[in-house]
Order: C-alpha cells, then structure tokens, then sequence
C-alpha cells in the first residue's frame, strides 16, 4: 500500500506541522485542565418505583452503634456419664411405706432413702429361719452318723442321708440369702425393706409415692453423683470461634430458679449436620449441681470473646446484609426513591443483628426489608 503522505509535496507537510502548533501554551494549558476535570462516573444507584416503598416492600432502619454481643444464649440440655449413676430397682412386687428424700436433695452414702412392704421379703426371711435350722439339724445328724461308722453302729445308706439333709439346708439358706441380698436387706422378720444410698450423690429421678405399689424390676430411685454431671451446649457454628473458655450461666428453660454458673471445658470437634450447631461441654459447679436434672432441656447463657474492634462497629437488622462478586453489600437511602450500594467488613451475625465497620455517615439510613429486591434492580441495571 502507499502512504498517502509520500506523494504530498515538502511544502504540505511542512503546513501540515505547523497547524498542529499553531495552539498557544496557554490554550494548550486550558485543554489539559478541562481533560483533568471531567467528571468520573458517580457510584451506581438504584431507583425503586414508588409503589415498592409505599406498599413495604422495601423499608429503611438507622444505624446503631455498639459493640457485638459479650454472651450468647444457646439451648442445651443435661447428661451423666453412665458410671457416675447408682439406679435402684425393685426385686419384687412391694409396697411403698415411706419415702424419705425428695428429687434434688444431696445424700451421703448409707443415707436413709425409703422403706417397702415387700411379701417376698417375708417369705425370704422365713426361708432363711428355717433353712437355718434345717441346717443345724443336718449337722448333728451327720455328726452322729460319723461317731456310729467309727463304731462300726450304723450304714452307708443312713450317712447318705445325712449328708443330703445339710446339703439340701445349705442350698436353701444360700436362695434366702440371695433373696433378701437383692433387697438389701437383712435377716429378721417381716416383710419391712431399708433402702439406702449406695453411694453419695443427688437424687436425680423419684419416680414413685408413698403408698404406691410397684412390681419386679420397677425404678424406684436414680441416683447422679455430682463429678459425673455435665451440659451439652448447642452452639451455631459462625459463632463457635468466638466462645471463650471461661464461666458460662446454665437455668432451665422457662423456669425462674438462680441460674447455675458453669466452666465451659471446650467443644466436641464436630458439627451437628442438622442443625449446623457445634457441641460444647460445661462442667456446673458442685454447688448448684443437685438443681439440674439428668436429661432436662436448659438455657446457657455462653461467654464470648472480646474484641479490639468491638467498639467501632455498627449494627442493623441482619437482613440488610446482601452479598455480592463475594462481598458484603448494604444499600443506603440517597433519596425517597434511591438507594447507593455500599461495600461493608467485618461482618458478624448474632441473632438477628449484623455487626460490621462502618466509615459513612452515622446518620445513614439502611435497607432492612428489600435488600435482595435492590440488589436484583442493581445487577440487572449493570447488565443493561
């Protein structure tokens, strides 16, 4: 191809180059500054109709400054490690004659707990006197027939006999003994059984009445010694990071008793699927131990951790957060009917509150109901 410029004369190009001077430094100087200062595009915003605002679709909150949450309330609920529990049954059809702790109440090994009327005690006992002396019996007999073989005086016939006799006293009182082992309960006579704390502990469950009759194998008392009594804590896990390991509060949910203080011993490693909860252990105090029941559902109020930056954060309805190209984005009002978005950090959710840094206006009004609305107008704004 040939370059147009080759066929022109010296004379044209030199013309040419100085009407591309002909401008003077101050008009050359105005043209810079006026490329300088044109204006950048502003930040986008978005219009709403006013039918959006008016019908609340969309509505707007201030802002509020503070620092996020010292505590968090979790639901939780209690548990014994199964060595730490003594669970005492009935070994036969009874009756309830007196009870003497309640639930809750501490007792010490070999305290009193409660006295039966049990029949088959009786019967036991019974069996025990006369095994005994069926035995006593036996025993001489097989005495004589020892002294009559060295006198050459009786027959094997009559020693065998003997020998079965006690044999058979013997198994008879062993049965007895077994029975009334079972009860816990001693020779004597009557049908009357003391129960009594194996171990020390709180009584955890009393679920009979004086008077009241129970059967074989029915729970009479439940036992829970303190040492073996914790709390699971169902922490959500975007907060679990932030719990300390210090003294937590447990109360049972809906009730008005004091609440028990707890050491939070740490979380289990795992995360409930479900729920997307992480489980936390506390260990009560001693003290206050005999107030919580095994399996009952509590409150625990869980310490946090505290941060530098706590009080220089914001917070607003939680619903004002959107996310957006993998930040955080609230919308704040610029006029009756328009919105700016605004990128925001440190973003933290507690409940139903969003806490997060905020270096605009303190007097801003924020999207609270609407925040998704507004982020579908923006994007497709963008798109067109």
């Amino acid at each position: 191809m040939i370059n147009p410029l080759r066929q022109l004369p010296v004379w044209a190009l030199v013309a040419l180059g100085a009407a591309g001077c002909s401008q003077t430094p101050t008009e050359q100087s105005e043209l810079a500054t006026r490329t300088e200062e044109a204006p950048s595009p502003g930040p986008a915003k978005v219009r709403l109709p006013e039918e959006l605002l008016s019908n609340g679709r969309v509505a707007v909150a201030p802002l509020q400054r503070g620092p996020v949450p010292r505590t968090v309330t979790v639901s939780g609920w209690v548990k014994v490690t199964p060595d730490g529990v003594a669970v005492l049954s009935a070994s036969s059809d009874a009756r309830v004659a007196t009870i003497a702790v309640r639930p809750g109440q501490v007792v010490a090994k070999g305290d009193l707990l409660m006295r039966l009327d049990a029949p088959a005690v009786a019967v036991a006992r019974a069996d025990l006197q006369r095994s005994r002396a069926m035995k006593e019996r036996a025993q001489l007999l097989v005495e004589q027939e020892q002294r009559l073989r060295e006198l050459r005086a009786t027959n094997t016939r009559d020693s065998s006999l003997a020998h079965q006799e006690l044999a058979l006293a013997n198994a008879q009182q062993v049965a007895a003994e077994g029975s009334l082992r079972a009860w816990g309960a001693s020779g004597g006579g009557g049908a009357s059984v003391t129960l009594v704390a194996p171990v020390s502990g709180i009584v955890s469950q009393l679920p009979v009445e004086r008077g009241s009759t129970v059967t074989t194998g029915t729970q009479l008392i439940r036992l829970m010694q303190p040492d073996a009594l914790s709390v699971t804590a169902n922490v959500p896990q975007a907060v679990a990071r932030f719990i300390a390991l210090a003294r937590a509060h447990i109360a049972f949910l809906g009730a008005g008793n004091e609440p028990c203080p707890a050491r939070v011993l740490g979380h289990l490693h795992r995360v409930d699927g479900p729920l997307g909860t992480v489980p936390f252990q506390l260990l009560p105090e001693r003290e206050c131990a005999a107030s919580l029941f095994e399996g009952a559902t509590v409150e625990v109020e869980m310490p946090l951790m505290a941060r530098p930056s706590d009080e220089q954060l914001v917070h607003v309805a939680a619903s004002a957060i959107t996310r957006l190209d993998g930040d955080s984005l609230v919308f704040v009002q610029a006029g009756p009917d328009t919105f700016e978005p605004q990128r925001v950090t440190d973003v933290e959710v507690w409940g139903d509150q969003a806490y997060f840094r905020w270096t605009g206006p303190s007097d801003a009004q924020l999207a609270t109901t609407g925040a998704v609305l507004l982020k579908g107008e923006l994007t497709r704004g963008e798109l067109e």
